[in-house]
């Protein structure tokens, strides 16, 4: 084909091509695969030799059975173009899910009835610590009750929305469990944000109901507005408990398509976006990760999740419906290094969920001693996770500490993929393989299913996916596609906008965005977001975002 090299450039394919089915191999210096062919009695045959240190024999396999397909393609239809050819033979069918079957069911129990039950069965165990104070079980439950109780009383029907203000606090958490538990729709709204932010989330959900945690009460004269302490004293506790109803006159039923709770992501037209979730996909989530993942009474959790991102549902959740406590820290710490990792070794911490670029941060100053050496959990997510970081953590952690990479979108709900790190990879690490009750695939244009190692854009089908965008239809289906090989009209496919391709191990490896989108410690983030602001302010012609390496 008189293809000229680039120089300073490799090959993408350095192969050998072997007219002729003679007897052939590679000679001993010379490493590179050799593809040979030649008419046998059944027609051209054709034949692959490699090193199978190098190439791993079901990457050759699927190898041979791409040049199969394209070469059956193409002389069925000469004019036919090579990327509509689907590239899965045998050896990838039996790796990529097939859309058109159904995905099973996955039994589960609503959150909040877990988190009810394990307080009946741990009531005196320890359940929040924080701010110099422990609760138990009794002392969460006996609040969340009481707040439940309160919004059922002021008329509180399921699928309300109800905000709730403050910072991360016992206060806090009883106040989500509260809203998940009589069935409000949850927003929190963290009290750290900008006051601009925090008005335009309450105006874009329209909360009928506020819960202000932390702010001293007053009377308002509204009855839509509730008052709880973040960090109450055992006086104000017993003062509050002695109100708390039963679970019965609290707890919330849900059906499948129940909302549950509303979290905004950055949208490119200027306002965020907010995903609605449910409580089948709350549900769902949590009951994978306590299976997979088990926690005790024994164990200790870090609570290191600002209010404002969805994470928060499962680093709350996920212990407190296990019989695990959750150990809160004061947010300041999580901006200093050193102090932070002498708060996990002196709580022990036994399960975590965080973003790489927060444990980057912490892992560049002086570290005494091994502050990870109690962990058992550590779930990444939010970003890419590569070798160095974690070559780093793990002399910081124990043997027995178990490396998770999560990923999966706000709009599929906290995450559909996981990957456990037993070996660690060079370079960045992949995502793993998709959760039961999901099937993820990468596809080409939007349609065509990608074969092994064939890149393109992740897509994820689930039915514990959320239900799209609040008050925007058109962006909800945009992303949201119909399972085309599916007549059921709620089979839809969620288009990640991610790249990604599929191993010959069945791992989904990620490189990237297809659009301008960026992440920082996980936030999602658009560019013409930030754009569009700047252009409102008076003097400015033109603006342009440029992330900085």
């Amino acid at each position: 084909m008189q293809v000229e090299a680039e120089p300073g450039h490799g090959a993408v394919l350095d192969l050998v091509l072997d007219e002729g089915m003679g007897t052939f191999g590679p000679p001993p210096d010379d490493r590179r695969p050799r593809l040979a062919w030649g008419q046998g009695p059944e027609g051209l045959k054709l034949s692959l030799c490699f090193d199978s240190g190098a190439i791993a024999p079901v990457s050759a396999r699927d190898f041979l059975e791409k040049i199969c397909l394209v070469l059956h393609a193409l002389a069925e239809s000469p004019d036919r173009k090579c990327d509509e050819i689907a590239l899965i033979g045998k050896t990838a069918s039996g790796l990529i899910p097939d859309l058109s079957k159904p995905i099973p069911g996955c039994p589960q129990e609503s959150a909040a009835r877990s988190f009810f039950e394990i307080a009946r069965q741990h009531g005196e165990k320890a359940a929040v610590v924080g701010d110099a104070h422990v609760y138990s079980y009794d002392d969460l439950s006996g609040v969340t009750r009481l707040l439940g109780g309160k919004l059922r009383a002021a008329g509180l029907r399921p699928g309300d929305v109800v905000a709730v203000r403050g910072v991360n606090s016992f206060g806090m958490i009883a106040a989500i469990l509260a809203v998940i538990a009589t069935g409000g729709v949850l927003v929190t709204i963290d009290q750290t944000l900008p006051e601009t932010r925090q008005a335009l989330i309450e105006r874009i959900s329209c909360p009928r109901f506020l819960i202000r945690v932390g702010d001293r009460e007053e009377p308002t004269g509204a009855s839509n507005t509730f008052f709880t302490p973040d960090w109450p004293s055992r006086q104000t506790l017993q003062q509050l408990l002695a109100g708390s109803p039963p679970v019965e006159e609290v707890l919330f039923t849900p059906e499948d398509d129940s909302s549950a709770y509303i979290f905004f992501t950055s949208g490119s037209t200027g306002e965020p976006k907010g995903v609605l979730g449910t409580h089948r996909g709350l549900s769902h989530f949590l009951t994978w990760q306590r299976g997979a993942f088990p926690l005790g009474p024994g164990d200790r959790a870090a609570q290191l999740t600002a209010m404002s991102f969805d994470v928060v549902l499962r680093d709350i959740l996920f212990p407190l419906t296990s019989g695990a406590c959750l150990h809160v820290p004061p947010r300041e710490l999580l901006l200093d290094p050193r102090r932070m990792l002498k708060w996990f070794h002196d709580n022990a911490i036994t399960s975590m969920h965080v973003v790489p670029s927060l444990m980057k941060a912490w892992l560049q100053s002086r570290v005494d001693g091994r502050p990870f050496a109690s962990l058992r959990y550590a779930f990444f997510a939010g970003e890419p996770l590569t070798d160095t970081l974690l070559s780093r953590f793990r002399d910081l952690a124990s043997d027995r500490t178990r490396l998770i990479n999560l990923y999966g979108p706000t709009e599929t709900t906290l995450a559909k993929l996981f990957n456990c790190v037993d070996a660690v990879e060079p370079g960045v690490q992949p995502v793993g393989n998709a959760q039961p009750g999901a099937d993820v695939v990468v596809l080409h244009d939007r349609r065509r299913l990608c074969g092994l190692w064939e890149t393109g854009e992740i897509a994820i089908r689930t039915p514990y996916r959320s239900k799209g965008y609040l008050a925007n239809d058109d962006l909800t289906q945009a992303v949201f596609r119909p399972n085309a090989l599916s007549e059921d009209p709620d089979d839809l496919i969620y288009m990640t906008g991610d790249l990604g391709r599929v191993r010959s191990d069945g791992k989904i490896e990620i490189f990237g965005r297809m659009d301008s989108q960026i992440k920082i410690r996980g936030v999602r983030i658009e560019p013409t977001e930030i754009e569009d602001l700047l252009l409102r302010q008076g003097g400015v012609r033109d603006a342009a975002i440029a992330t900085r390496v």
